[in-house]
């Protein structure tokens, strides 16, 4: 059974980063979807889609939250159901509205998706997202190498 499955890196991988097109390549061999998940990306990266976060400008805060309070009700709109999820688990935790709502920023480009599975593929890329299996419904997984 085809298994929809979410990569989260820092980048797109490199050519070099033989881990990752390997990993990317055996999912796709064995009929699964991947889709990478990144801060950014300044190349083309083609073997599969990748997802950038949303960019967050500190020097321009009145810009910043009028993208947050945009962005977070294009989420309300396109999938409710996980937005109020989202935020009854990241209240559960005791975090404040503050950083619930620019979770829900940072989080927007995965919270869409419609995953099985979700992989960090490193476990420092797992901060501030230990709540997106729970609220998708997904598995999740941690890669636990590097420094």
């Amino acid at each position: 059974m085809s298994k929809y499955i979410g990569l989260v890196l820092p980048s797109a991988p490199n050519y070099s980063e033989t881990f990752f097109i390997s990993k990317i390549k055996g999912l796709q061999d064995a009929g699964h979807k991947v889709v990478v998940f990144t801060k950014a990306s300044d190349r083309k990266f083609t073997l599969c889609s990748v997802k950038i976060a949303p960019k967050v400008e500190k020097d321009k805060k009145l810009q910043q939250g009028i993208k947050l309070i945009f962005s977070i009700a294009s989420l309300f709109v396109k999938v409710p159901a996980r937005v109020l999820k989202f935020i009854k688990l990241n209240k559960s935790e005791g975090n404040s509205w503050k950083r619930t709502f620019e979770d829900l920023y940072l989080n927007q480009h995965i919270l869409v998706e419609n995953l099985d599975w979700i992989h960090f593929g490193f476990a420092t890329m797992a901060i501030r997202k230990e709540l997106l299996a729970a609220t998708i419904g997904c598995k999740m997984a941690v890669s636990f190498r590097g420094y």
